[in-house]
């Protein structure tokens, strides 16, 4: 039977009960994902035991220090977006960071996110200081030069604000692949377009190929010419019949004109 932990104050008062209620599970060394998001919190704490954790989500807290994060070892993604956090720091132990979540916070200028130490991560990829559309965005972001800087002082970065890094592409290792595959290219299909016989021509039905394939198709295209030129007599027909009925309305106009002046 599963057991439903309740998220009462007891709990919120112990990070390392509210981390295996969330996680639903009791060993937190077998903890991976974790998400504690919108949870009040105002500290980072009870993850000391989470040292396989990979994936963290504290988004939407009250979180004003990066900390309590020294036994994430293999944490890969941090997200800390929507706090109120005023300086980048406490995640240098994190060797394998790849992606890391900031926007919407409290970091005024660049100097408080610490270039020099981020690119002391070797695994960093990608840096959120602001949403790719320009929102969410912290206070450095406006600062004249503040993508360039980035760039300039993180080399190694692949990703800012969801945006693609111009130096991230390898444009040597592109321009290889392309021009294999112009050497290499497959040569073009030739494709040979059938000569189709005319299938009405002058209102006279050509079957001579299909007749040959099947009888009953010459038979069914020879009552379709038939039935085409009773069409064309019925539409002569209803044409003269047209005619007299236009010619005897005009004759009724002129007879009443007629009396209608005497």
């Amino acid at each position: 039977m599963t057991s439903i932990v309740r998220l009462d104050s007891a709990t919120r008062n112990a990070p390392e009960l509210l981390v295996k209620a969330e996680s639903h599970k009791f060993d937190c060394s077998v903890i991976y994902t974790l998400r504690l998001v919108g949870k009040n919190l105002s500290t980072i704490s009870g993850l000391q035991n989470c040292s396989n954790l990979t994936d963290l989500n504290l988004s939407g807290n009250s979180i004003t220090k990066i900390e309590g994060l020294e036994s994430l070892g293999q944490l890969r993604r941090l997200d800390l977006s929507s706090n109120q956090i005023s300086e980048v720091g406490g995640i240098w132990h994190c060797s394998q960071l790849e992606t890391l979540q900031l926007q919407d916070n409290k970091l005024a200028d660049l100097r408080a996110i610490h270039l020099k130490e981020l690119n002391e991560l070797p695994a960093l990829k990608a840096l959120y200081l602001q949403n790719l559309d320009r929102t969410r965005q912290n206070g450095c972001c406006g600062q004249p030069g503040y993508k360039a800087a980035i760039l300039q002082a993180l080399p190694s970065l692949q990703n800012l604000d969801g945006e693609r890094c111009p130096h991230s592409n390898n444009y040597a290792e592109l321009a290889a692949e392309m021009e294999e595959l112009v050497n290499n290219a497959e040569p073009p299909k030739q494709l040979e377009v059938p000569t189709v016989p005319p299938w009405l021509d002058a209102a006279q039905l050509s079957l001579d190929v299909i007749a040959q394939k099947d009888p009953d198709l010459d038979r069914a295209g020879v009552k379709l010419v038939k039935s085409l030129d009773e069409c064309h007599a019925l539409s002569s027909v209803l044409e003269q019949e047209v005619a007299k009925c236009h010619k005897i309305l005009q004759e009724s106009e002129k007879t009443r004109k007629e009396k209608s002046g005497n």
